[in-house]
Protein backbone atom coordinates (compact mmCIF):
# COMPACT_ATOMS: atom_id res chain seq x y z
CA UNK A 1 0.00 0.00 0.00
CA UNK A 2 0.90 3.67 -0.93
CA UNK A 3 2.03 5.90 1.60
CA UNK A 4 -0.19 8.03 -0.53
CA UNK A 5 -3.34 5.88 0.69
CA UNK A 6 -1.82 5.24 4.25
CA UNK A 7 -2.42 9.52 4.76
CA UNK A 8 -5.40 9.11 3.33
CA UNK A 9 -6.81 6.54 5.62
CA UNK A 10 -5.76 7.83 8.29
CA UNK A 11 -7.54 11.29 7.40
CA UNK A 12 -10.59 9.20 6.46
CA UNK A 13 -10.14 11.03 3.04
CA UNK A 14 -10.37 9.91 -0.66
CA UNK A 15 -7.95 9.03 -3.46
CA UNK A 16 -8.05 10.07 -6.98
CA UNK A 17 -6.53 7.67 -9.71
CA UNK A 18 -4.69 9.18 -12.08
CA UNK A 19 -3.85 6.78 -14.97
CA UNK A 20 -0.92 9.13 -16.45
CA UNK A 21 0.67 9.13 -13.32
CA UNK A 22 0.56 5.28 -12.44
CA UNK A 23 1.21 3.63 -15.65
CA UNK A 24 4.51 2.70 -14.97
CA UNK A 25 4.13 1.25 -11.62
CA UNK A 26 4.88 -2.67 -11.56
CA UNK A 27 2.30 -3.33 -8.82
CA UNK A 28 -0.67 -1.40 -10.11
CA UNK A 29 -3.36 -3.53 -10.20
CA UNK A 30 -2.86 -4.35 -6.06
CA UNK A 31 -2.33 -0.37 -5.94
CA UNK A 32 -5.91 -0.10 -8.02
CA UNK A 33 -7.54 -2.97 -5.81
CA UNK A 34 -6.33 -0.88 -2.15
CA UNK A 35 -7.13 2.15 -3.39
CA UNK A 36 -10.42 1.14 -4.32
CA UNK A 37 -13.07 2.07 -1.68
CA UNK A 38 -11.33 5.57 -0.98
CA UNK A 39 -11.11 6.43 -4.72
CA UNK A 40 -13.77 9.62 -5.14
CA UNK A 41 -12.67 10.01 -8.91
CA UNK A 42 -10.46 8.29 -11.94
CA UNK A 43 -8.50 10.82 -14.07
CA UNK A 44 -7.83 9.35 -17.49
CA UNK A 45 -5.09 10.26 -19.86
CA UNK A 46 -2.74 8.35 -21.59
CA UNK A 47 1.09 8.64 -23.07
CA UNK A 48 2.60 8.29 -25.67
CA UNK A 49 6.16 6.36 -25.76
CA UNK A 50 8.82 8.60 -25.78
CA UNK A 51 7.09 12.10 -25.54
CA UNK A 52 9.00 14.18 -23.52
CA UNK A 53 7.02 17.57 -23.66
CA UNK A 54 5.06 18.34 -20.64
CA UNK A 55 2.47 17.89 -20.15
CA UNK A 56 3.20 14.47 -21.89
CA UNK A 57 -0.70 13.54 -21.57
CA UNK A 58 -2.47 12.08 -24.86
CA UNK A 59 -5.82 11.39 -25.45
CA UNK A 60 -6.97 8.56 -24.07
CA UNK A 61 -6.74 5.80 -26.61
CA UNK A 62 -4.22 7.54 -28.64
CA UNK A 63 -0.70 6.16 -26.43
CA UNK A 64 0.53 2.97 -24.85
CA UNK A 65 -0.09 3.18 -21.38
CA UNK A 66 -2.20 -0.09 -21.37
CA UNK A 67 -5.62 1.53 -20.92
CA UNK A 68 -7.30 -1.30 -22.08
CA UNK A 69 -6.07 -3.09 -19.26
CA UNK A 70 -6.08 -0.32 -16.67
CA UNK A 71 -9.66 1.00 -17.05
CA UNK A 72 -11.38 -3.08 -16.58
CA UNK A 73 -9.04 -3.37 -13.28
CA UNK A 74 -10.45 0.02 -11.25
CA UNK A 75 -13.81 -1.32 -12.74
CA UNK A 76 -13.53 -4.91 -11.34
CA UNK A 77 -11.57 -3.30 -8.01
CA UNK A 78 -15.52 -1.54 -7.42
CA UNK A 79 -15.05 1.87 -8.66
CA UNK A 80 -18.39 2.67 -10.50
CA UNK A 81 -18.22 6.64 -10.30
CA UNK A 82 -17.34 8.62 -13.19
Amino acid sequence: MSDTLRIAQAAGISVIIDTFACWFDADIEAAIIAAAPRTALVQVSDYVFGDRGLPCRAVPGDGNSGLDRRIPAIAAAGYSGW
